[in-house]
């Protein structure tokens, strides 16, 4: 194929590569606005992460290392989370299936007493058990890799998101206290002061490339 389209075999494999290419982005690549190679690096992302980088584009700026390390992390977790879910739908399935083989089964030995229709049963019922623990296994693994991957993003370089939980839920517990007290606030001007400073602070943060979660 290479040979026909006369390229070469890796640059085919690279066209090949940006099949996932949001059409944005096909556009990008097809006026020369971008470079097969960051057409290639930017297809093995996710929609969403993809259209964090075209939003950088189109605003007039460019997209910088940091900002594609953000794009791939983004999409990493997405696709873990796609993935738990998928198997959370297909564990569903398998314990319904179960039950009712289970359920079967219960009814079977309650209306006959031939040994051989409850023997099919009870391997029909161990067939589904087994897939079900099968599914199972496969959910836990699925949600290990999830929290490894959060956890390597929340680390990199950004201090451990375990550490911030602690910090944010002593917080909450402080602003619990002065919920239940507000006087002792409103009558300091200085603390009022001191309070509103703070909340601004944590909407700076909350704001920080809010495009990039949307949903969070």
């Amino acid at each position: 194929m290479a040979d026909i389209l006369g390229i070469k075999e890796r640059q085919l494999k690279n066209y090949i590569n940006t099949a996932r290419l949001i059409p944005e982005f096909e556009g990008m690549l097809q006026e020369g606005t971008i470079t097969l190679r960051d057409a290639v690096r930017f297809s093995a992302l996710d929609r969403d992460s993809q259209m964090f980088l075209f939003k950088k584009y189109s605003g007039g700026g460019t997209v910088s290392g940091s900002d594609f390390s953000k794009a791939k992390e983004l999409s990493r977790i997405r696709e873990a989370e796609q993935s738990l879910k998928d198997i959370s739908e297909s564990l569903e399935k398998q314990k319904k299936l179960y039950e009712n083989e289970h359920e079967e089964l219960f009814s079977l030995s309650q209306k006959t007493r031939n040994k051989e229709k409850i023997r099919r049963q009870e391997k029909r019922e161990l067939k589904a058990k087994q897939r079900l623990l099968k599914e199972e296994k496969r959910y836990k693994d699925a949600s290990d890799i999830l929290e490894k991957i959060k956890q390597q993003v929340c680390d990199d370089g950004k201090g451990s998101c375990y550490d911030a939980d602690t910090v944010l839920t002593s917080i909450m517990t402080n602003l619990e206290k002065i919920e239940r007290n507000p006087i002792l606030i409103l009558s300091n001007k200085k603390l009022k002061s001191s309070l509103k400073d703070i909340c601004n602070r944590f909407l700076r943060i909350v704001n920080i490339d809010e495009e990039m979660y949307p949903d969070t």
